[in-house]
C-alpha cells in the first residue's frame, strides 16, 4: 500500500478496510483479545500464534526433490525431501530414503555360490561352466524360469522421474490427503506402463514384419526339398518310433511329470522406487503437518481412529542365518527368528531376545573361535552347518544357557524359503547338499523337528510358492500346532491374497514395505488378510534404513508379528527403540491392548454327526 507524505489516501483506506472485513480480521482480533484476557496467558504472542495457526490455510506441497545418497549397504540410493507451505511460508517438513539401493539382485551376479556334497563351504561356478549351461545370456529363477540378468535401481533415473515428474503433479496438494496423492501416483504409474507396453508392440510388430521378409523368399525353396524327402523321411521316422517306444518306459513318465504347469503362474513384480519413495514421504509428512505420531496418521488408512486401541507387534529377531547361499551343507533352514511370549512387555522382551543374542555368540565362539562372533548385514550370526538340527540345537543352548526355557519364554519361527531349494528337474527339496526329498518327505521333517523341538511357532515358507495343493497339505498337516507363514507366495501371486487364508493355504500373510507402490495399497493388503480372519507379519523393504516407519506402520496395520534383524547396526535397533517408545506411549494415553496367547487356527474341521433317530 502506498503511502503519500506520511498518509494513506482515503481510497486506500477504504480497500484496507474491505479486505480485512472481508477476511473477518476485526472480529477475529477482538475474539482473541477477550479470549486471551479471560485466561491471561503468560506467553501472549505465542497464545496469538497458536489462535491465528489454527484458522490458517491447509499446508499444501510447495517442493518435492530427491538427491543422491549412500545406503545402509554403501551402494546408492536416493532420499525424497518434501517442503509444505505452513501459515504462508514455505519450510522443509521431512524426508525419506528409499528402500531400494543399486545393489545388483542376488540372482543375477556373474558368480554365483553352489554347495559340493563333500565341502562345508561353497565353489564360485566358473565362467567356463557358465558359458556350457548357457548362463552367459541367462540365470535360472528358483522355479526353472530363464530371465535376464537385471540391473540395480537407477538412482539418476528415479530422481529425474520425481523432480520432473512426479513433483509437479503433487505440488499445491493437502499432504495429509494420503489416499489422494497415492490413488494419483497409482494412476500416473499405469499410464507408464500402458504407454510403454503399447510402444513395445509396435516395435515388437515392425520387427517382426522385417525378420518375415527374407524368411518368405526362402519358404519356397525349402517345400520343393522338403517333397523330395518326404517319402524317405517317413519310413525312417516309422523305424526310428518303434525302436523309442520300447526305451521310453519310466523316462517318458519323468518327462511328463517335469513339464507339468505349476497350480499358480509366477506374476511379474513390477515395483517402482521412486512412486514408493515419494508415497512413503508423504505420509510422514502428512503425519508432521497433523502433528500426530505416524501410527495415529496411518490408522484412518485402515479403518481405525486416532484414539482408538492399538497392539503393539510381537518382535522376530533374525538370530541365525543358513540356507542354500551360506557355508554348510544344510539348505533347509534359511533363517531361525527368535520371538518373546506373547503380552509380554516389549522393555522386558527386548532384554530377554539381546541376551539371547549375545549368548549366541559365545556359544559360536566356543565351537568356531572369534569367528563366530562376526554377523551378517541383518545382524544374525552365520556359521557352517551340515543339519537342520544343528541351527535349533545351537539356539536351544543359547537360550537354557540364560536361563530361559523355549516354548514357555521364548519361541522359534523358521524360513525355510522352500522355492530356494525345490530342484525343478528332480522335483525334489534339495533339504542338505546332494540330498533331495519329496514334498511329503519335507513335511514329514518339520513335524518331527516341531515335535523334538519345543516352542517352533511359526514355519514360513515351507513348501514352494507355486505349489497350491503343497501349501494346504502343509497347512494339514502342522497348521494346527503352529502358524503357516506365506511370504513369497503372496510376494509373486498377489492374486492369491483374495482368498490364501481362507482357502486355508496359509495363517499369517509376510508384507514387506516394498510389496506396494503406495501405502494406501500396502494397507489394502493388509486389510484384506485381516478381513480373512488371518494375521500380518510386517517387514522391510530390500535396503532396511534407520528411520523407524516401519514400527509404525505394524502398529497402524496390527500386525501380528514384525520382522527384524539382530539388535546391532542402526538400522534395526532404532524399529526396536520405537517399539518401546511406541508402547510407552499408548500405556500413559491408556490406549495400549495387549497381545493374547498364540490360538493355532482350526484346519481339519470335523463334521459332526447328526445323532441316529431313536427306533420305534
Amino acid at each position: 500500500m502506498a503511502v503519500k507524505n506520511g498518509a494513506y489516501s482515503l481510497e486506500e483506506k477504504r480497500e484496507a478496510v474491505a479486505f480485512f472485513n472481508k477476511n473477518e480480521v476485526p472480529k477475529q482480533i477482538e475474539d482473541l483479545l477477550n479470549q486471551m484476557f479471560k485466561e491471561k496467558s503468560n506467553d501472549v504472542f505465542g497464545y496469538m500464534g497458536e489462535y491465528f495457526g489454527k484458522r490458517s490455510k491447509t499446508p499444501t506441497v510447495s517442493k518435492v526433490s530427491a538427491v543422491e545418497i549412500l545406503s545402509t549397504r554403501g551402494f546408492p540410493t536416493f532420499e525424497v525431501s518434501f517442503d509444505c507451505t505452513v501459515n504462508g511460508l514455505s519450510k522443509p517438513i521431512a524426508s525419506v530414503v528409499s528402500l531400494i539401493d543399486s545393489s545388483p539382485p542376488a540372482d543375477s551376479l556373474s558368480s554365483k555360490m553352489v554347495k559340493t556334497p563333500d565341502m562345508k563351504t561353497k565353489t564360485p561356478v566358473t565362467e567356463q561352466s557358465k558359458q556350457q549351461k548357457g548362463a552367459e545370456t541367462a540365470v535360472m529363477t528358483t522355479e526353472g524360469e530363464s530371465i535376464s540378468p537385471a540391473p540395480g535401481l537407477d538412482v539418476a533415473e528415479s530422481i529425474e522421474r520425481i523432480t520432473d515428474t512426479i513433483a509437479p503433479r503433487i505440488v499445491g496438494l493437502d499432504p495429509t490427503d494420503q489416499m489422494k496423492i497415492d490413488e494419483m501416483l497409482q494412476k500416473m504409474l499405469e499410464e507408464e506402463r500402458q504407454s510403454l507396453h503399447i510402444n513395445n508392440n509396435d516395435c515388437d510388430k515392425d520387427q517382426t514384419e522385417e525378420e518375415l521378409e527374407p524368411e518368405k523368399a526362402e519358404d519356397s525353396n525349402k517345400k520343393s526339398n522338403m517333397s523330395r524327402g518326404e517319402s524317405k523321411q517317413s519310413q525312417t521316422s516309422q523305424d526310428t518310433s518303434k525302436k523309442g517306444d520300447s526305451k521310453r518306459g519310466t523316462a517318458g513318465i519323468k518327462e511328463s511329470q517335469a513339464q507339468l504347469v505349476p497350480d499358480l503362474e509366477e506374476e511379474e513384480i513390477c515395483r517402482d522406487a521412486a512412486i514408493i519413495g515419494v508415497s512413503m514421504g508423504t505420509v510422514v509428512t502428512g503425519a508432521k503437518i497433523k502433528g500426530l505420531s505416524l501410527y495415529q496418521h496411518l490408522a484412518k488408512l485402515v479403518g481405525k481412529e486416532t484414539d482408538d486401541n492399538f497392539t503393539v507387534p510381537i518382535p522376530m529377531m533374525t538370530l541365525l542365518t543358513s540356507g542354500k547361499q551360506a557355508a554348510g551343507k544344510q539348505n533347509l533352514i534359511k533363517e531361525v527368528f527368535i520371538l518373546p511370549q506373547p503380552g509380554t512387555p516389549m522393555k522386558k522382551a527386548l532384554h530377554q531376545l539381546t541376551n539371547i543374542h549375545q549368548q549366541m555368540s559365545e556359544t559360536l565362539v566356543q565351537k568356531y573361535g572369534p569367528s563366530g562372533r562376526c554377523v551378517t548385514d541383518d545382524g544374525s550370526y552365520s556359521p557352517s552347518m551340515d543339519k537342520p538340527e544343528q541351527a535349533l540345537d545351537f539356539v536351544q543352548d543359547a537360550v537354557s544357557s540364560c536361563g530361559y526355557s523355549l516354548g514357555t519364554d521364548v519361541h522359534i519361527a523358521l524360513n525355510c524359503a522352500a522355492s530356494e531349494i525345490y530342484d525343478q528337474e528332480k522335483l525334489k527339496y534339495e533339504i542338505m547338499a546332494n540330498a533331495f526329498k519329496s514334498l511329503d518327505d519335507v513335511i514329514n521333517l518339520y513335524c518331527e523337528l516341531h515335535e523334538r523341538y519345543l516352542g517352533i511357532i511359526a514355519i514360513i515358507d515351507g513348501v514352494r510358492s507355486p505349489d497350491r495343493e503343497g501349501w494346504k497339505k502343509l497347512s494339514q498337516r502342522i497348521g494346527e500346532k503352529c502358524f503357516i507363514v506365506g511370504s513369497e507366495l503372496y510376494r509373486k501371486h498377489s492374486s492369491v491374497l483374495d482368498s490364501g487364508v481362507t482357502d486355508k493355504l496359509s495363517s499369517v500373510v509376510a508384507l514387506s514395505l516394498d510389496q506396494a507402490n503406495t501405502i494406501t495399497g500396502l494397507s489394502q493388503m493388509a486389510r484384506t488378510v485381516t478381513d480373512q480372519g488371518g494375521l500380518i507379519s510386517l517387514a522391510d523393504g530390500p535396503c532396511a534404513d534407520s528411520s523407524s516407519i516401519l514400527a509404525d506402520l505394524a502398529v497402524a496395520f496390527g500386525a501380528r508379528f514384525i520382522k527384524l534383524g539382530g539388535p546391532v547396526r542402526a538400522e534395526h535397533v532404532s524399529k526396536y527403540r520405537r517399539l518401546q517408545q511406541i508402547e510407552q506411549e499408548l500405556e500413559q494415553r491408556g490406549r495400549l491392548t495387549a497381545q493374547e496367547e498364540h490360538v493355532f487356527p482350526v484346519i481339519n474341521e470335523v463334521e459332526e454327526e447328526e445323532p441316529e433317530s431313536e427306533q420305534s
